[in-house]
């Protein structure tokens, strides 16, 4: 779900364009894909955050040790 009434998306003049190229990430609030929220409320909900930014943190080790 995507908030198009905020101050950031006005005018709208074309939705489609406006998604694609206009659209921050603080207005995306829910994503759905192929029947399965992703996103819900802004919450990741089938991936771990905490696993996942801790992953980013152990390849941010490696590169910096090259």
């Amino acid at each position: 779900a995507v908030r198009m009434d905020a101050l950031e998306t006005q005018p709208l003049y074309h939705v489609v364009s406006q998604l694609v190229y206009a659209t921050p990430r603080s207005q995306v609030s829910d994503v759905w894909i192929d029947g399965r929220a992703l996103l819900r409320e802004g919450v990741l909900t089938t991936l771990d955050h905490g696993a996942l930014l801790q992953r980013a943190r152990h390849w941010r080790q490696r590169i910096a040790a090259i």
